[in-house]
């Protein structure tokens, strides 16, 4: 396999060289604000995710005490019904 050898020559015309110089610069900034924005947006849909789910557990763990704090007043027992409220009177 040979090696190719790739050579970039300058321009030789000064003129040309300061309107590279002006419109690489220009890319760069470009290149720089759109990286921005797309930073901007990532982190505020990081943001609005980390909130939907913040809520999301603190709703779960909120229903959670919820039932176990009903389930605690809640009285096992066994009964019997004696008489009932049409004055039916019932036997076993």
């Amino acid at each position: 396999m040979r090696n190719i050898r790739y050579t970039v020559q300058q321009p030789p015309n000064l003129f040309v060289q300061i309107i590279g110089f002006i419109v690489g610069i220009g890319l760069f900034a470009f290149a720089i604000v759109l990286g921005g924005f797309l930073l901007a947006g990532l982190l505020g849909l990081g943001l609005i995710a980390w909130l939907v789910i913040s809520a999301r557990l603190w709703w779960l763990t909120r229903k959670a005490e919820q039932r176990r704090d009903v389930e605690a007043h809640i009285v096992e027992a066994e009964y019997r019904v004696v008489e009932t409220t049409d004055g039916d009177e019932r036997t076993p």
